[in-house]
């Protein structure tokens, strides 16, 4: 390789930490302008300097790309991408090219500016070199040829994917079809203000939409939900609501007032915490189940392991929930700063791509 993989990464991502970066401003604006999703300004900035710092952090790649290299020679890697959070596309990409695949993707409707004008630029540092081979095309261009598949979306997206990979002869044992997950956070009622703002990111940035998003909360049943509600309330300072998850989020204060059922909001309503049963909500929503002792909640996570992506946690308590859990438990504001390499549906990318090597 005349220029290493992780360098020109983090070149590119160099130029796009810029906000004024003419090709970053022109895809977040175009973004921005387009329908179907519930991105925000504020949310879209997040997710985008939080990208570029990760792919700039060169040790942290070099360690992940030693682990992958070889691993895609000689192959190709089709990727049909979602578009619920902005750049979400980004770590499979990143890994096809560290393992040495040559890439295919799609690009979501809801999100069809960002990763392009991205892979543009990074196509043009890496000027024609070998090292690097990805192009985007539609479900049949990327399908065609490929040696393995990863798909992510909704349950009945995957189901759909599914058939039609089979369809094109694409072997069901060589997709990685990762569908509908979400995640929960566990309090104590020793929290920090600070620690139930971190907590209130997991739940409310990117609108809650995401499989490591907040969708349940756990508390003792003696703890109120007071801090927790003043957290969201201060979040929403920041990163406001997006019109539509207001929108939706009056219906459904609506119905819970109307059936009676325990429930607080923030202004607009930009937030939405209903007190019951351990059950995943909308966009926006969170359910607030209350527990008396710590064995219920780690039964709850171990009965329902196959829906869960994440398992959020204060950090004092993170050995303690991953023994109880079964999982490891991360720590409270981690929802939307993974790392490069985190493990999607427990199941790292050098798993899936030796496993078929």
């Amino acid at each position: 390789m005349n220029r290493d993989v992780c360098d020109v990464l983090a070149a590119c991502a160099q130029m796009w930490i810029d906000i004024d970066h003419p090709a970053r401003v022109e895809a977040v604006e175009a973004t921005l302008r387009s329908d179907g999703h519930r991105f925000t300004e504020e949310a879209m900035a997040f997710a985008v300097n939080r990208t570029m710092h990760a792919l700039q952090d060169v040790d942290a790649m070099q360690t992940w790309h030693k682990q992958l290299a070889g691993l895609g020679e000689g192959r190709t890697l089709a990727v049909l991408n979602p578009g619920h959070i902005p750049f979400v596309e980004i770590q499979d990409l990143v890994a096809a090219l560290l393992a040495g695949f040559a890439w295919r993707g799609t690009v979501s409707s809801r999100s069809p500016w960002l990763m392009p004008a991205f892979l543009d630029e990074l196509l043009h540092l890496f000027g024609g070199n070998s090292c690097m081979d990805a192009a985007i095309g539609s479900f049949e261009e990327v399908v065609t040829g490929a040696d393995l598949l990863i798909a992510s979306g909704s349950d009945d997206t995957m189901k759909d994917v599914a058939q039609r990979a089979a369809d094109a002869g694409f072997p069901r044992e060589r997709c990685w079809l990762r569908g509908h997950r979400f995640s929960v956070a566990i309090l104590d009622g020793k929290e920090t203000q600070d620690e139930l703002i971190a907590a209130a990111e997991d739940m409310m940035l990117h609108e809650g939409q995401g499989c490591r998003s907040t969708a349940i909360v756990f508390a003792p049943e003696s703890h109120s939900p007071d801090g927790l509600l003043e957290a969201l309330a201060t979040f929403r300072g920041t990163f406001p609501v997006h019109p539509r998850t207001s929108g939706a989020l009056v219906m459904q204060r609506g119905f819970l007032a109307a059936v009676d059922w325990p429930h607080a909001w923030g202004e607009g309503p930009s937030f939405l915490l209903s007190r019951g049963e351990a059950e995943e909500q909308g966009p926006g929503h969170v359910r607030w189940t209350a527990y008396r002792q710590p064995d219920v909640v780690s039964a709850w996570v171990a009965e329902n392991r196959g829906r869960l992506q994440s398992v959020y946690v204060r950090e004092e308590r993170q050995v303690n929930w991953s023994e109880r859990c079964g999982m490891d438990a991360e720590r409270l504001g981690s929802a939307q700063r993974p790392p490069l390499d985190w493990y999607p549906d427990g199941m790292s990318h050098k798993e899936f791509f030796q496993e078929h090597f």
